[in-house]
């Protein structure tokens, strides 16, 4: 259930070092695994002067594999001659019989699965519409765990779970975040600059909280699980929360950031993306090395009314403006810069119907998104927006105006203006540290440093409202191509936050160094070789 890893024992013990206070405690984990949680949990008991021969009474735990049910039932009868109480079944099917609002603790690390992944999910999604909740198919597995968890847990009791850092950073967690903050009073999160589990780059928190009135939420942040020792030593001051849903990754920032920033938001020229454009994903063609052609390839097919320029990559924009010239240089050095768009008015080539042929003898036909189709080889929603969006970035979000009228495949999202007088003018201006800053709290990052930026997370991204001409536009992008980024967000950082909009030195130093800490905090988890 958990996916492809166990959960040390070290970051097991320290949890239940938090969460079992009493001899007596009531436990219970949701979703048990091979019993890490429940083993330490034993332990902690006896060290608090537990009965030995209650133990399995006071031990609960929940496991959907039978076979890991064994599992941890046998490690806690082999390790402490009891027998806790080990229910085979999956947890939302077992919520009804559980006592709410009973246990002392509800300790453990439930399972990080998406949606069409979770055998249990319309039971779970159930119950969280019965608990006030609006879910999307976007909800990932953790979520609900995590709400029936609090649902069993008395007031006064406490709770130590491994979570995703999504709780941090994605939109679908902020009815959790508003949740949390509703039910506790008191709540510690423990962040890792480090990997934990590195082998499925999975970056991950420790929630920590006490079940009772009002809301506090205290953050630190530590190199990895060897530094969980020294947490109890630290002084850790309560952060200031403004609105319950908003993302947590800003608590990273100091309060100046944090302030210079939330300013920023009542600048008169400063306006959401989404009042200027809009932003949606790009071409979903379900397998791009079979629809996106080079031009040999493309050649060989006799097809030419059915191909439409395309750019399938964010390294292949090399500026701010994406020109026919740079589509035909791409083009000319061999990269994949056609769309195949078969339309049924136009006909086949029996080149084509060959390569249909093929395509299908690869069982292309039947993955997921194509087998969706009818035809699985007509691709849908071909058009050509205004500018691309990085949709996954190392370093900083860049959009790029499409001269070229070509399309783009879902690497990046497709940027519509509301008016065509804007492209000019928001482009270059989009390319600040107070937007990219913000782009760090909006957006979300995985374990492997990757910074993704989701079309609702995109439009709600503060941009400047300012216009320094065509000119402006041709400079930005000249600087681009010529020299380094960092050399375009000093020039768009001078022009625009301070001459135009009459930022201080100091802001834009506070939105520079909010920017330049949070994305190097995501890239510790850096593995692979990012784009952009």
């Amino acid at each position: 259930m958990r996916g492809a890893f166990d959960t040390p024992e070290i970051l097991a013990d320290f949890l239940v070092s938090w969460a079992i206070r009493s001899p007596t405690d009531q436990i219970i984990d949701p979703c048990c695994g091979g019993g890490v949680f429940l083993e330490s949990s034993a332990r902690r008991l006896l060290f608090l002067g537990a009965n030995p021969s209650s133990l399995g009474s006071q031990l609960t735990g929940v496991e959907i594999s039978s076979s890991q049910a064994e599992v941890s039932s046998k490690r806690i009868s082999k390790s402490f001659d009891v027998d806790p109480a080990i229910i085979p079944r999956g947890f939302f099917e077992t919520l009804p019989s559980l006592p709410i609002e009973t246990f002392d603790a509800i300790v453990g690390n439930p399972p990080f699965l998406r949606y069409r992944h979770f055998s249990e999910r319309d039971l779970a999604f159930q119950f969280l519409k019965e608990s006030g909740f609006k879910p999307s198919k976007m909800v990932n597995a953790w979520v609900p765990f995590l709400v029936a968890a609090i649902h069993l847990l008395k007031p006064g009791g406490r709770l130590g779970m491994v979570l995703p850092a999504e709780l941090f950073q994605v939109g679908y967690a902020a009815e959790i975040r508003e949740y949390l903050l509703n039910r506790f009073g008191f709540l510690f999160v423990v962040a890792f600059t480090k990997l934990v589990f590195p082998e499925v780059q999975q970056e991950i928190v420790l929630l920590m909280g006490t079940k009772g009135e009002g809301a506090g939420l205290r953050l630190i942040e530590v190199k990895d699980h060897t530094d969980l020792v020294h947490v109890p030593q630290k002084r850790i001051p309560q952060v200031p929360i403004h609105n319950s849903r908003e993302k947590w990754t800003q608590f990273f920032l100091t309060d100046n950031q944090r302030d210079a920033m939330r300013r920023a938001l009542k600048h008169e020229s400063i306006r959401k993306l989404a009042e200027i454009c809009s932003v949606d994903v790009g071409i979903v063609t379900g397998e791009n090395k079979f629809f996106v052609l080079d031009h040999a390839t493309s050649r060989k097919l006799h097809t030419e009314d059915q191909l439409v320029p395309c750019v399938g990559r964010t390294n292949h924009l090399p500026g701010l403006v994406f020109t026919k010239r740079d589509w035909e240089q791409n083009k000319d050095r061999g990269v994949p810069s056609y769309l195949l768009n078969i339309s049924p008015v136009s006909g086949m080539s029996p080149q084509l119907r060959e390569y249909i042929a093929q395509g299908e003898s690869m069982k292309i036909d039947r993955q997921f998104k194509c087998r969706m189709r009818e035809p699985w080889y007509r691709v849908p929603s071909v058009w050509s927006p205004h500018a691309f969006l990085f949709r996954q970035v190392g370093e900083f979000p860049r959009i790029v105006v499409n001269q070229a009228k070509a399309v783009c495949t879902d690497t990046m999202h497709r940027v519509q203006f509301k008016n065509d007088n804007d492209v000019e003018a928001m482009i270059p201006a989009f390319h600040n540290s107070l937007t990219f800053s913000f782009s760090e709290v909006v957006g979300r990052s995985y374990g492997g440093g990757v910074l993704e930026l989701m079309p609702t997370e995109a439009e709600d991204l503060p941009v400047p409202a300012v216009n320094l001409g065509s000119s402006f536009l041709d400079e930005v992008d000249s600087t681009a191509r010529s020299k380094s980024w960092i050399d375009v967000v000093d020039l768009v950082d001078q022009r625009v936050l301070k001459d135009e909009l009459g930022f201080s030195d100091s802001d834009v130093d506070a939105f520079r160094t909010s920017w330049r800490e949070l994305a190097q905090r995501r890239k510790q988890r850096k593995k692979l070789v990012l784009e952009g």
